[in-house]
């Protein structure tokens, strides 16, 4: 009971110090300003057809190779100040173990992952209601299927593409789940590796989470699809998941077996490792 009690303090300690971060609000407010910017065309397409989208705006936010790197940047911001040390960090450290500490760090991370997958979601909705207005319905709607099937989105010089794969492969609610289920365990990876890789040199993880991120865009322009199955940030995008044997692309199953079993190894490295130990 001591164990957990204490489990509980230090997980209370890391979400103290993020709420009370000042990089947090800032980091969450550019967010918000960035996700409206991407969907204001969007926007100006509802009101010229006159209808209102649907809430499913995040789904292609992920799947877009430049929507998805501004996200990824922002869960990256976040995460840079890890290890999350503060002026309390000598003292707690003494009165527990370096396990029972980053056991508590990956439950942090979970939680920090979760909750930026939703606040993405929430602020994708947000941008319609206080322009367009919103829909709610189990469908993909109008203004998802046209700017899917038509060259719409280039007269209205929408920043993001709108797969017709998806709005054909998956119903709403599915894309939806799929994509904040493989987000959510992406972020987290990201915030592992920050973890492990600033706990042994200062912006050692920064650095390598951005030059992961980066590894999508590249291999988009550079790279065969077979380099896919080793970018995390791919493997949250549902239209590079086509499982096609002639390409080589990976499968929706690989990923998400993927994600959450390098996530699962990071945590045990993160547990159990004597490596990343905070200094």
């Amino acid at each position: 009971m001591n164990h957990i009690t204490r489990q509980i303090n230090l997980l209370k300690h890391h979400l103290y110090l993020f709420t009370s971060n000042i990089r947090t609000y800032l980091v969450c407010t550019l967010l918000y300003l960035l996700i409206r910017e991407l969907l204001s065309p969007i926007s100006g397409f509802s009101q010229y057809v006159q209808h209102k989208p649907t809430p499913f705006a995040y789904v292609f936010i992920c799947n877009d190779s430049i929507g998805a790197l501004i996200l990824t940047l922002g869960a990256i911001a976040l995460f840079s100040s890890s290890p999350f040390s503060s002026k309390m960090h000598g003292y707690l450290l003494f009165r527990t173990s370096h396990k029972a500490w980053n056991l508590s760090l990956v439950i942090y991370i979970f939680i920090v992952s979760s909750v930026y997958v939703l606040f993405c979601v929430i602020s994708s909705i947000a941008s319609f209601i206080g322009s367009s207005g919103i829909t709610f319905s189990t469908n993909w709607g109008k203004v998802w299927q046209t700017l899917a099937q038509t060259n719409a989105r280039y007269d209205f010089e929408i920043k993001i593409g709108i797969s017709e794969y998806i709005t054909a492969k998956y119903t709403p609610l599915r894309a939806m789940v799929i994509t904040m289920f493989l987000q959510y365990f992406f972020v987290s990876f990201l915030g592992m590796i920050s973890y492990i890789g600033n706990s042994i040199h200062l912006n050692l993880g920064t650095i390598l989470s951005v030059a992961v991120s980066l590894l999508d865009i590249t291999i988009t322009n550079l790279f065969p699809y077979l380099w896919y199955h080793i970018s995390p940030l791919s493997l949250s995008r549902l239209d590079v998941l086509v499982g096609n044997s002639v390409n080589k692309a990976p499968s929706l199953v690989y990923a998400v077996l993927f994600l959450p079993i390098l996530c699962l190894a990071l945590s045990l490295y993160i547990v159990y490792s004597k490596t990343n130990m905070q200094r």
